[in-house]
């Protein structure tokens, strides 16, 4: 069984006729409680049955979609759209869409996170759409936490608060914060205490 990526996604651009266009294909998507895949997304916009097969992965599929397609500045629309996606991200299809069916005109940028695999991607790294940076994920003493930063100072005074004994500055690196956490509070591999510190990837901005 895979383990599952939980993907965000925003898609936005001037033309808000054309996002519409995209918005209802996923609506159409969504409303099939037999078949949300996003290769279905990719045969309602024409591609062969090859191409879909080439580009998506049939466990890739979408758990929410916003209400409608809305303004977020000026000039500019949005909407998100949610999926789940075998083992990583899987953007390949939706940034493949973009290109060759709509032409340039409709931008995307995604926040995806699989902790089973340590992956952790925020692709708009101007954060307009999506500001986390950083996530912790602790439990010790039976508490446990998890929490997102938009920044690392952020980060370093909620783990402070939650673990003063190890005294994390700004200077310490998020894997040194685990260890020396980890050391303050005797946490060991394999035990149910534990405390992550996971960095979002910030890459270039998914554009068509």
């Amino acid at each position: 069984m895979a383990n599952y990526c939980a993907n965000s996604i925003y898609f936005y651009g001037s033309d808000k006729k054309l996002l519409t266009e995209l918005w209802k294909k996923i609506d159409e998507c969504i409303d099939n409680r037999e078949n949300r895949s996003v290769k279905k997304l990719l045969l309602l916009h024409g591609y062969t049955q090859d191409e879909a097969d080439e580009l998506a992965d049939g466990r890739d599929y979408f758990t929410y979609l916003d209400d409608s397609v809305t303004a977020c500045g000026k000039d500019e629309y949005s909407f998100c759209a949610e999926t789940e996606s075998a083992w990583e991200p899987g953007m390949d299809a939706f940034e493949d869409l973009l290109v060759r069916k709509y032409r340039n005109k409709i931008k995307m940028v995604y926040q995806s996170e699989e902790p089973g695999c340590g992956i952790f991607v925020n692709s708009d790294k101007d954060g307009i759409y999506f500001t986390d940076r950083f996530r912790i994920s602790w439990c010790y003493n039976d508490k446990y936490g998890t929490a997102y930063f938009s920044d690392w100072e952020e980060t370093v005074e909620d783990l402070n608060g939650n673990f003063p004994k190890a005294k994390i500055d700004i200077s310490t690196t998020p894997a040194e914060a685990e260890k020396h956490i980890r050391k303050a509070y005797g946490l060991k591999d394999g035990c149910n205490d534990f405390i992550t510190v996971d960095v979002f990837e910030c890459s270039e901005e998914t554009a068509a």
